[in-house]
């Protein structure tokens, strides 16, 4: 089929498989089923009546039971109990055509959710490089990673990184990782350097935590948020100590300072350029302290906390490129940080281009100046 719509007519599929390829089909089940059916072709021992079927004897049994299946008084015998215990796992009582019709309809919507899985991850992975100093003189850092059965406990792992015989640096684990148990599962990591002080940024469904963590020093929780609707992205300002920005999948951005607490900067239920059902929402810092990017499946924009709300910089919109596929859909956004400072990178299915975010927000201040 093409690779745009979902696979049609399950029924058919399997029609041509039972029909082209027996062997695949039947072969296996075939070779399982064999010990305890007889088709008449050996004599049975006495005792065998236990363990396999005769299948002239279990056919008139069926044809019976078609016959007289709407009669009260009608009761199944111990054989045809014993035919479909053994068969449980491939006798279906669901016409083929109607279990054909559910499964297409299943591979459908699984279909539209591969592209856009909007399971509320974003990476609970985080990289915190540490200095070398002269108590410290090997480069390395600190790995935040959640662990456990549920992924509920949160990792710092002190790394150094060594050279190899190669020339090249390796990672190598220094100590055991000190591990925190968390109320709900670990969504998302993310981290910032600030001021020579590493902010952690923790995730979860409904619950944000702030930690601190700092060379040769026990992380430090330092605060947690509660929001109403499940979180979708959280990032740690690279410009402010202690300060986040959050995103719900209700479409509702914060601002949220460890002494300020959080503040409400922009709230749409809707997707900001056309319908597009994904709760999917996302949000990043700027190469400006005062300017966060805010993104869902249909562009990207950047607001600034100094304009009131309803005013935004479109930065991004899906479908505005002249090359724009139908059903091309953002993907991810990401801050280059200090490699590029004022760009940001977005993704689509099929292409990925950098957008540029003025660092005065100029744009903003002129849109804010024509207010009454």
């Amino acid at each position: 089929p093409p690779p745009d719509r979902p696979p049609l007519d399950f029924a058919g599929q399997v029609s041509h498989l039972a029909g082209q390829h027996p062997d695949a089909a039947f072969g296996t089940l075939g070779r399982l089923l064999h010990p305890h059916f007889s088709l008449g072709e050996r004599r049975l021992p006495r005792k065998s009546g236990a363990r396999i079927l005769r299948v002239a004897t279990l056919w008139d049994q069926l044809q019976a039971q078609r016959i007289r299946r709407n009669c009260p008084l009608f009761r199944a015998t111990q054989r045809l109990h014993r035919f479909a215990h053994l068969c449980r796992d491939w006798l279906f009582e669901l016409p083929l055509e109607l279990m054909g019709e559910w499964v297409h309809t299943d591979m459908a919507e699984q279909w539209g959710r591969l592209p856009f899985d909007d399971t509320p991850t974003g990476g609970a992975l985080a990289w915190v490089p540490r200095e070398s100093s002269a108590a410290a003189p090997k480069y390395g850092g600190c790995l935040v990673y959640p662990s456990g059965k549920a992924l509920n406990h949160l990792c710092f792992q002190n790394v150094v990184l060594k050279p190899a015989s190669d020339g090249s640096l390796r990672p190598h684990p220094r100590g055991s990782p000190a591990q925190f148990e968390l109320n709900g599962v670990v969504r998302q990591v993310a981290a910032a350097h600030v001021d020579g002080q590493d902010f952690i940024g923790v995730r979860s469904d409904h619950h944000c935590a702030l930690w601190r963590t700092q060379q040769a020093a026990a992380p430090v929780p330092l605060q947690v948020a509660s929001t109403d609707t499940s979180c979708s992205s959280i990032a740690v300002s690279p410009h402010l100590p202690g300060e986040v920005s959050l995103c719900t999948r209700s479409g509702a951005l914060y601002l949220w300072n460890v002494e300020a607490g959080l503040q409400r900067l922009h709230q749409d239920g809707q997707t900001m350029f056309f319908r597009d059902p994904s709760p999917w929402r996302w949000s990043d810092f700027t190469g400006h302290p005062l300017v966060l990017s805010y993104a869902d499946r249909t562009g990207l924009i950047g607001i600034d906390c100094r304009v009131p709300p309803g005013h935004h910089l479109e930065l991004f919109k899906v479908g505005s490129e002249a090359d724009c596929q139908q059903g091309e859909r953002l993907v991810h956004v990401r801050y280059l940080g200090q490699a590029e400072p004022y760009q940001h990178l977005i993704t689509t299915q099929v292409s990925a281009l950098l957008a540029p975010l003025p660092p005065s927000s100029q744009g903003l201040a002129e849109a804010s100046a024509l207010l009454p």
